[in-house]
């Protein structure tokens, strides 16, 4: 993340590879930005609707990020997306054995995966 301020103005920039996302107290000065950044190398615009697989709108009263459709995909990766919520993880009551989880369970994915969410 790179942050530029100065006469009052802010502009930040942070890249992340291929997705980049730059954002302003003015939009001249974004526009100048992107100027520049235009004439030594091809880039696309856009408005901001997706960035890092979070969903974000723009509304009156702010900025609102949802993750949902990347939770989801988190959800049916590990076979998860017709769980029932239970109040305990492992919830002995429901009948089930230590063995029914089956012999490799992706815990470092799954816990990686929700380490990237928060």
């Amino acid at each position: 993340m790179f942050v530029c301020q100065r006469n009052g103005k802010k502009l930040i920039v942070t890249i992340c590879v291929d997705d980049d996302l730059i954002a302003g107290s003015d939009g001249s000065e974004i526009d100048v930005f992107l100027h520049q950044l235009n004439r030594n190398s091809k880039i696309m615009t856009a408005t901001l609707s997706k960035f890092l697989g979070r969903q974000i709108e723009q509304r009156h009263d702010g900025i609102f990020v949802c993750q949902r459709v990347y939770m989801e995909n988190v959800l049916e990766r590990f076979k998860m997306h017709e769980a029932n919520p239970v109040a305990t993880p492992c919830d002995r009551s429901s009948g089930g054995s230590e063995d029914s989880v089956g012999s490799y369970v992706p815990y470092r994915e799954a816990v990686g995966c929700l380490m990237y969410c928060t």
